[in-house]
Order: C-alpha cells, then sequence, then structure tokens
C-alpha cells in the first residue's frame, strides 16, 4: 500500500544515480534531502514494514517537504507523499491524523491523475478503512462504495482487486447489522475470486484472498447460527490456506478452530473431536509459549465438551485433566502476562468444576451400574 517516489523523467536519472551513488549516512542524506529521496523513501519504507513509526514519519515528511518545494501543492508527488504519511498516521493509531492526510490525498491525486485512477481508489480506500476503524460507518460505507466505483471504471468490474472493497463492504454491513447486505457483498468478492482462479488457478495470493472472504461468510453465517453451512465455507477456506500457507500458519489454526467450533454447535461431534485433534497435532511443532499452552487447554476442554454431549464421561475426564495440566502450564511459565493470566485462571476455574462434575456423573454412573447388578442377582 505504500505509494512510491514520484519522480519525473529527469528524476528518474537522479534515481538510478541515487541507486549507484557511495551509500550515506543518514545524516548526511538529511543534509542535501532532495538528492537522495530514493534512498530516503526506501529507508521509510523498510521503518514502516518494521513498525518503526516515529522514524518513518519523519522520513516520510522529509520527502513531502522536498516534493512541495519541487513540485508545488497540487502534483501527484505531493498525493502519494500525503498518502504515505496517512500509512504512518494509521499505523500509530492517530486515526484523525491519517484521515486528514488521506482525503487530502484523494483531492490531490483526484485533480492531478483524474478521478477514475487507479491511485484515486487507493487512497479512497484508505479513508474508509480509517472511517471503519473510527466506528464512522456509514462514511466508511460512502467512501469504499466510492472506491469501488472509481476500480470498476478503471480496471473493469471483474478484476481481483474490487473483491477486497467488497469484504470491506461486507464487514461495514455486519457492523451496521445489515447481515443480507454483507452476504450480498462477501459472495460478490468470492465471485470475482472465483473467477480469477478459473483463469489462474495456481495463484497463491488468488487464493489465499479467496479463502479470507470464505472466512468472512463463515463469520456470518455464524452469527446467523446457520452451523451447516459455516462448516461448508470454512472447510473450502481451510483447502486453499493448506495450499499456500505453512502447515503451522496461525491463519490455518484459527479456520481449524473455528470449523471444528461448528461442527460441535451443529451436534457434529465426531467431526468436531477429529478437526480438534488436527488442533493438538499442530501444536506439537510449536515452539513452548503461554500462548501455545493457552491454546492447547482450550482445545483439550472443547474435545471434552463434545465427550460430554456423547456422555462419554471417562474420556471427558481425560481430556479435562489434559486441559488442567496446560493451564497449569501457563502459570508456571515465565514471562506470562497479566492478561493471559487472567484468562487461564478463568479457564481454571470452569476446568475444575467441570472435573467434579465429571467425577460425580461418573460415581452416579458406577452406582446405578452397582444396582443393575444386585437387580439380575
Amino acid at each position: 500500500d505504500i505509494a512510491p517516489l514520484w519522480c519525473s523523467s529527469t528524476a528518474s536519472v537522479v534515481k538510478d544515480e541515487d541507486k549507484n551513488r557511495k551509500k550515506s549516512s543518514l545524516d548526511d542524506m538529511l543534509e542535501e534531502p532532495e538528492l537522495h529521496l530514493y534512498e530516503i523513501h526506501t529507508l521509510a519504507s523498510k521503518y514502516l514494514k518494521r513498525n518503526k513509526i516515529i522514524e518513518s514519519q519523519k522520513l516520510f515528511t522529509t520527502i513531502f517537504e522536498c516534493q512541495r518545494k519541487i513540485y508545488g501543492e497540487h502534483h501527484e508527488a505531493i498525493g502519494a507523499a500525503l498518502h504515505n504519511l496517512g500509512l504512518a498516521s494509521l499505523k500509530s493509531f492517530d486515526h484523525i491524523q491519517a484521515l486528514a492526510y488521506f482525503e487530502r490525498a484523494v483531492r490531490i491525486r483526484k485533480g492531478s491523475l483524474g478521478k477514475d485512477h487507479p491511485g484515486v481508489a487507493v487512497s479512497q480506500i484508505k479513508v474508509g478503512i480509517t472511517l471503519l476503524l473510527m466506528h464512522n460507518f456509514d462514511l466508511a460505507l460512502k467512501a469504499f462504495h466510492d472506491a469501488l466505483s472509481i476500480r470498476k471504471r478503471a480496471l473493469g468490474a471483474l478484476h481481483p482487486y474490487n473483491a477486497r472493497i467488497y469484504n470491506n463492504i461486507g464487514c461495514v454491513h455486519i457492523e451496521l447489522s445489515e447481515l443480507r447486505d454483507a452476504r450480498r457483498a462477501f459472495e460478490a468478492a468470492l465471485d470475482i475470486q472465483r473467477n480469477a482462479l478459473c483463469d489462474n488457478p495456481g495463484n497463491g495470493p488468488l487464493m489465499y484472498s479467496a479463502s479470507t472472504t470464505l472466512c468472512n461468510l463463515g463469520y456470518l453465517y455464524r452469527y446467523q447460527k446457520m452451523h451447516e453451512m459455516v462448516a461448508v465455507v470454512l472447510e473450502e477456506a481451510l483447502g486453499l490456506q493448506q495450499r499456500v500457507l505453512n502447515p503451522t500458519h496461525p491463519a490455518i489454526l484459527e479456520t481449524i478452530d473455528n470449523l471444528a467450533n461448528a461442527f460441535l454447535w451443529n451436534g457434529e461431534y465426531l467431526h468436531a473431536i477429529r478437526y480438534y485433534g488436527e488442533i493438538i497435532l499442530m501444536l506439537e511443532k510449536m515452539d513452548t509459549t503461554p500462548m501455545k499452552y493457552q491454546t492447547e487447554a482450550e482445545t483439550y476442554y472443547k474435545i471434552s465438551r463434545a465427550y460430554r454431549k456423547q456422555n462419554k464421561f471417562e474420556v471427558e475426564l481425560e481430556k479435562l485433566q489434559h486441559a488442567l495440566q496446560a493451564v497449569r502450564e501457563i502459570n508456571n511459565s515465565v514471562g506470562t502476562e497479566e492478561e493471559e493470566e487472567k484468562k487461564s485462571n478463568s479457564l481454571e476455574f470452569h476446568i475444575l468444576n467441570d472435573i467434579r462434575r465429571c467425577q460425580e456423573d461418573l460415581r452416579t454412573k458406577q452406582l446405578n451400574r452397582s444396582f443393575e447388578e444386585d437387580d439380575y442377582i
């Protein structure tokens, strides 16, 4: 999303020389920044990607000031510079400042590039995202629809980039509890992505973006308690994720967990247990951290609930004991944060209650079995 450094045909020569020039220190570059814009932009972009926000803001501000001296207030170079300052402000959670930068970038880009240029849509999308984060949902929705209109005119209705905007629109409709409109938006995104995958079936980014849309649909169906539909879309999402991501990627872990939950809520306990079991196997391959133990404890606890629904109290008790052991590993871990500790203590309370209840059920079951044997004798 970082806008490239704008340069004229003559400035491109400077850029090439900039690449080949002996590397200078940052202090040296800032003494004559107009001669080092390419290097400064590259460094600012690296800082932003590494979440060094203050450093990136300073450098993007330097670029903005240089470009303004060279090109004036209303040039595309200024629009690009303002867009990047907006990104830095967005990452620092300064939403009001980010919105001001993005809105100004949109105005300048419309004037310098034309109202239907893809670059205008890029900044307009950021306006929508910022408004969404500020919970200004109506204005966010308008911003996304404006960006979608630009993208359709510039790139065509079926361009994969449009799917991202449809996903954003769907998320806003969920916030507004307009579930039917949200579903239409997510399904429009999925239609575009499936169409693109027909032309380019091995495209990894396309597969991942389609899996994101399917997960959004899964969230929507879960919200509507349509658990069978949740399982259908999440199984498709999981298949796509497993083709493009590392087997232990957090996105895969989350999708499997949501899929198992859907089966549990729908009363399909064997499927739920199978998918929860996959999570346990994935966790065995991961480094030991409090988060790993937390996930392990929660997963074993959910498995115990699935067995309880089937009145299999012996197995339920076994899984509860595994969950309890994992929770206690969290509390024994060095560096456990206060929030994690509170979460684990709450889970431990529920596990201990369930263990007591399960033990009572087992005693009752044993007692009933004894009465049956006495009657038989």
